[in-house]
């Protein structure tokens, strides 16, 4: 059990540097200075969400998606976005969003959704996480300001 304590930890601060770090991030080397480099790490922190995700999945030897009000939309959305990318004249950047940003193309999209549904399978303790993420998101603000 010591693991699966571990993976919501590391889940929950995930999350906290997803709203820390990504208004935080810039690098000057690259042709788009903000978005590309904040796209890169929320792949990034998706990735590492979604791995101690399923490492807690399968150590509880259980699939679990909390369902939601918005699932409906969301599905329909997403529906209406493959779609769209599979019909496209230009089904690359339909998938990877804009050449210089990875952002607003079908990837951005579905790691969007799977990160609405991580929040929200993964946390009992909604309003505890909900202030800390409020918090973080303050603390980063102000460094931006």
């Amino acid at each position: 059990m010591k693991l699966l304590n571990i993976c919501d930890k590391v889940i929950e601060y995930s999350f906290y540097g997803l709203f820390f770090f990504v208004p935080l991030i810039f690098l000057g080397s690259t042709s788009e200075l903000f978005e590309l480099n904040k796209m890169w790490l929320t792949f990034v922190l998706t990735i590492v969400i979604a791995l101690f995700w399923i490492i807690k999945m399968i150590l509880r030897k259980e699939f679990f998606l909390k369902k939601t009000p918005l699932d409906i939309p969301i599905l329909l959305f997403l529906i209406s976005q493959i779609i769209s990318t599979v019909l496209s004249m230009d089904r690359h950047i339909s998938f990877w969003g804009y050449y210089s940003r990875f952002n607003g193309g079908l990837l951005s999209l579905i790691c969007y959704i799977f990160l609405y549904y991580a929040f929200a399978s993964n946390f009992t303790d909604i309003k505890r996480v909900v202030k800390n993420v409020l918090g973080v998101s303050i603390a980063s603000g102000i460094v931006v300001w």
